[in-house]
């Protein structure tokens, strides 16, 4: 399988990303493949929106700040992780390239709203409330996680999350783990004990380094995040399972893009039938998240 990878234009708006920016815009990322036109050879290329098959390009906004979803890499003009590659395997399938667009995870929806993307591609929790602005096909399936210091007495709690009553808790702006905490704040308060005192942060990564300087008790993120935290840390930190039901991640789409919906639905599939999904997963180690139906909208809550 080609392994294309997607150049930065601008370094110096690339370390604004770094620097954790939220807005929209921060880095514009494109594939390495020119291609002016969609090929309409390519065995979907007749599923996509007229106006994609003509210019042949589909904007994708995604969080280059979420290993391994994706993330910056030492150069810092390119952009690498699952997403990314999963995108890769579909340019032929559709015969387009995916030109990325670097933003504030808590702008894609907005963005999307706005029709200033295509589409967003960032490990984004799939929820029945999220359904009601944009659409999703679901391509993992991720429980719950905290980043805990390993010699932290809760890395080895059994049940993790009673014990965050009074805890500093930190959590990536924009995604659902604040309402998680937010429900936990109200079995503290039920429960008569101290308040979760939870701090929002533009990245996961920001929200680590809060955690090694003492700033916070616990990161509160997915489990293929916080996996990914802890491999880089040599050792300091451990992920402990939250025990919270697992949800789908999804491709996002504007409500109104049936057709680049069911385009990237179908790719998507293809690449679970015929094995390439499998590959990309077990790359990164993530066999037990991954799913074998490209499903629209599976959130049930």
């Amino acid at each position: 399988m080609r392994n294309v990878r997607f150049a930065v234009v601008s370094t110096l708006m690339a370390a604004a990303v770094l620097a954790g920016t939220a807005g929209c815009s921060a880095v514009t990322t494109a594939s390495s493949t020119g291609q002016a036109q969609a090929d309409d050879t390519a065995e979907l290329s007749h599923l996509l929106p007229e106006g994609i098959r003509k210019s042949g390009k589909v904007t994708v906004a995604i969080d280059p700040n979420y290993p391994p979803f994706e993330t910056l890499s030492e150069d810092q003009k390119t952009i690498t992780g699952l997403d990314p590659d999963l995108l890769d395997a579909m340019e032929p399938l559709l015969g387009v390239e995916f030109e990325l667009q670097a933003t504030g995870f808590d702008s894609i929806i907005p963005g999307l709203q706005a029709k200033r993307y295509d589409m967003a591609i960032s490990g984004m929790t799939d929820s029945k409330s999220r359904q009601e602005q944009v659409t999703f096909v679901d391509y993992l399936s991720i429980g719950g996680a905290l980043v805990v210091a390993a010699d932290d007495p809760l890395a080895k709690s059994d049940d993790i999350l009673a014990e965050l009553c009074g805890r500093k808790v930190g959590v990536q702006t924009g995604t659902t783990t604040i309402d998680l905490g937010a429900e936990q704040d109200e079995k503290c308060a039920a429960d008569g004990e101290p308040a979760l005192k939870m701090s929002t942060f533009p990245t996961v990564p920001n929200a680590v380094l809060a955690l090694d300087s003492g700033r916070i008790d616990y990161v509160w993120t997915d489990a293929i995040s916080a996996l990914a935290q802890v491999e880089r840390s040599e050792g300091r930190f451990v992920s402990v399972p939250d025990h919270t039901p697992t949800y789908p991640a999804g491709i996002v789409f504007p409500k109104e893009s049936d057709e680049l919906t069911t385009a990237l639905q179908s790719a998507l599939q293809e690449l679970i039938d015929n094995g390439t999904y499998d590959e990309i997963i077990a790359k990164y180690r993530l066999e037990n998240e991954a799913v074998t139906t490209a499903e629209i909208n599976g959130a049930t809550e």
